[in-house]
C-alpha cells in the first residue's frame, strides 16, 4: 500500500512539474513573440522616420525653388512691364476715412 501511495505521489509531483514546465514554455514562447513584434515595430518606425526626413528635405528644397522663382518674377515686374499690360499712373489720390457717423472721402 505504501508503494502505491508513493507511486501516486510521484505521479502527482511529476504531473505538477510537467504542468509548470508547459506553462513556463508557453510564457517563454509568448515573451519571444512579443520581443520579435516590438523589435520589428521599432525597425519599421526607424525606416518610416528616415522616409519622412527625406520627404521633409525634398519639401524644403521645393520651397526654396518656389521662393527663388517668386523673387525672380517679383523683380521682373517694373513700370515698363506694368504699362505694357495697360496699367496707367495714378493721377489723383483719394483716401477713405472711417468716421463713426459715415464714410467720407478725404483728399
Amino acid at each position: 500500500m505504501a508503494t502505491k501511495k508513493r507511486a501516486a505521489n510521484a505521479r502527482t509531483i511529476y504531473g505538477r512539474q510537467e504542468q509548470v514546465l508547459v506553462g513556463l514554455m508557453i510564457l517563454l514562447a509568448i515573451t519571444i513573440g512579443l520581443y520579435i513584434y516590438f523589435i520589428s515595430h521599432s525597425i519599421l518606425n526607424v525606416v518610416l522616420r528616415e522616409e519622412m526626413r527625406m520627404d521633409i528635405a525634398a519639401t524644403h528644397s521645393r520651397i526654396g525653388e518656389l521662393e527663388s522663382d517668386y523673387l525672380h518674377k517679383k523683380y521682373a515686374i517694373d513700370k515698363g512691364y506694368a504699362e505694357s499690360l495697360g496699367f496707367t499712373p495714378v493721377t489723383g489720390k483719394h483716401f477713405v476715412a472711417r468716421d463713426p457717423n459715415n464714410l467720407t472721402f478725404n483728399q
